[in-house]
C-alpha cells in the first residue's frame, strides 16, 4: 500500500504516487524506483530457472503500463535486454527520467495502444509518449488507437497483444 495523492494521500494498490493526473505534473522517481526494484525480482526468479531475458516480456495498462516502460527501457536492471515491452492506456510524464535512461536499451519492441475515449489518461498525452519513445530509437510499429473505448482494454487489443507476445517472445530470436 502506497499513501496515493490523488485519492487524498491514503494508502492505495498503486505502483507509485501521482500529485496530478496531468502530462506536465511531476513524476514519483522513488515510487518508480520501488516499483521497479519489485518486477526486476519477479524477472530474476524467471532467469534463475533458466528463462533467458529474450523470452520475457513486461506490460502493463495505466500506472502499470508506465512502469513497464521504466522497466524495459529505463532504470530496471533487465532494462534493454527483454523480449518485449507492453503499455496499455498510459503516459510517461513530460519530465520522465526515463528519457535520459532510453538511448542504453533500445532492444525490445513495445506495442502501445490506447482508447480513443479514455477520460482518464488523454490520448494526446499517449502520443506525445509514443512520439518521445520514437525519437529514443525504440522499435514501436505504431501507437493503436481504438475508437470507442474507455480507460479499458478491448476484445481486438487483447488480440493484438496476444499476437504481438507470441510473434516476440515464441521460437527463435
Amino acid at each position: 500500500m502506497v499513501p496515493y495523492s490523488l485519492n487524498g494521500g491514503r494508502p492505495q494498490r498503486v505502483w507509485f504516487d501521482r500529485v496530478a493526473m496531468a502530462y506536465d505534473a511531476p513524476e514519483d522517481e522513488a515510487g518508480l524506483k520501488r516499483s521497479v526494484e519489485l518486477v526486476d525480482k519477479e524477472i530474476d526468479k524467471l532467469k534463475a530457472l533458466g528463462l533467458p531475458s529474450s523470452k520475457i516480456g513486461v506490460a502493463g495498462m495505466s500506472m502499470g503500463g508506465c512502469l513497464a516502460l521504466h522497466v524495459g527501457y529505463g532504470m530496471g536492471r533487465h532494462a534493454g535486454t527483454l523480449g518485449l515491452v507492453a503499455s496499455l492506456s498510459t503516459f510517461l510524464p513530460k519530465d520522465s527520467c526515463l528519457d535520459a535512461l532510453v538511448a542504453r536499451s533500445l532492444s525490445a519492441p513495445l506495442f502501445m495502444a490506447h482508447g480513443r475515449d479514455d477520460c482518464m489518461i488523454q490520448l494526446p498525452w499517449a502520443e506525445a509518449t509514443y512520439k518521445r519513445l520514437q525519437s529514443a530509437g525504440i522499435a514501436a510499429k505504431e501507437l493503436l488507437i481504438f475508437p470507442g473505448v474507455q480507460h479499458e482494454l478491448c476484445a481486438e487489443e487483447v488480440k493484438q497483444l496476444q499476437d504481438f507476445v507470441l510473434q516476440n517472445l515464441s521460437g527463435a530470436k
